[in-house]
């Protein structure tokens, strides 16, 4: 079973990666963002507890 599906993103050519889990700690479901860099260099993870949002808006800060 796959849990992470690959989500469009257009902004800066890089990729993110969706999906539900549960947090142990937060004992609830949880979404979870993952972006990679276009050059898989870096990395960021971001999550939410809002797993009905159909849309995942992201700004990334440097």
């Amino acid at each position: 079973m796959k849990v992470f599906h690959e989500i469009e993103y257009t902004f800066d050519g890089g990729t993110c990666f969706s999906g539900v889990v549960y947090s142990k700690s937060l004992k609830t479901k949880i979404k979870v963002v993952i972006w990679y860099s276009k050059d898989k260099k870096s990395h960021k993870i971001f999550f939410s507890n809002d797993i009905s949002a159909e849309k995942i808006y992201l700004r990334v800060w440097d």
